[in-house]
């Protein structure tokens, strides 16, 4: 049997149709995402999309977002190798990696815990938002976790931005979009789908479950989402209120989501110092 040559040596994290994120050995602070892992000049694990131009076109927009607390740290787009033009990107490693697998795999921490992150996503939303940016894919699979319960977060290659010709190029997952059938999404608007996405990330934080849980396969989901069913709620979720202001299309910006999960968050001190 031929010995694996990346074994020992690179550590792969995730796998998209676009891109493969993987850590070298040894480094404890960063990450590779790339359309292929190059490697003592070879290729392996070349992705089915690779060669769109999503690396350069992610590269560009975390140009326009910055430094910022909630989104994860991109050191720029890296050349591997000058002539087969391989780029990756090197981002910035969480420790606690994927939010949602933290979410399957852990217990629930306790609720103001889950307000703060789910705060912390809305603010990263409300960034990308100043800056010119529409998601297309808000959702807790494209966010990371840090220490102390951070939440940064990550994958913009189907964005789009402000200014260009970049059209979305990612869809919301399934389990993030609006009840009803596809032809019922294409009348609503990218920024009114926007706003539901936010309110099922919020629904997942909060409640810590994948909406309509993990169990449903993506036909019993679209089952549901022709049936116009909405995740259950718990009633007593204090940011209940506003995940439905998200899913009826009565939110208007992602600050307006921020500023509520902060107060929800203030009103249990609130209460005690009463």
């Amino acid at each position: 049997m031929a010995l694996n040559p990346l074994k020992g040596r690179i550590e792969i994290l995730a796998y998209t149709l676009f891109s493969v994120v993987y850590a070298v050995a040894g480094d404890t602070h960063a990450v590779w995402k790339g359309e292929e892992i190059w490697l003592d000049g070879k290729s392996y694990d070349r992705r089915p999309f690779a060669g769109s131009g999503a690396l350069q076109r992610e590269a560009k927009v975390y140009d326009v977002l910055g430094k910022h607390a909630r989104i994860t740290r991109c050191y720029g787009l890296h050349e591997l190798d000058s002539d087969s033009q391989v780029y990756a990107l090197r981002l910035e490693r969480a420790p606690k990696g994927s939010f949602r697998q933290y979410i399957i795999n852990s217990e629930a921490p306790p609720m103001d815990d889950r307000l703060r992150m789910a705060a912390d996503f809305a603010d990263g939303v409300q960034h990308l938002h100043e800056c010119g940016v529409t998601w297309g894919d808000i959702s807790v699979r494209n966010s990371l976790l840090f220490d102390h319960f951070r939440v940064k977060l990550c994958d913009f290659g189907g964005a789009l931005l402000k200014g260009t010709d970049y059209e979305i190029s990612q869809t919301y997952e399934t389990r993030y979009t609006p009840p009803g059938r596809d032809q019922d999404w294409e009348q609503i608007s990218i920024m009114t789908r926007e706003f539901f996405a936010l309110g099922s990330a919020i629904y997942e934080i909060t409640e810590w479950e994948v909406p309509y849980g993990t169990k449903a396969t993506e036909e019993e989901v679209e089952d549901m989402l022709a049936r116009k069913e909405l995740p259950k709620l718990s009633k007593g979720n204090p940011a209940g209120d506003i995940i439905t202001r998200c899913w009826t299309g009565r939110c208007n910006s992602a600050q307006e989501v921020v500023h509520s999960l902060n107060q929800a968050v203030l009103q249990p001190i609130l209460r005690r110092r009463v």
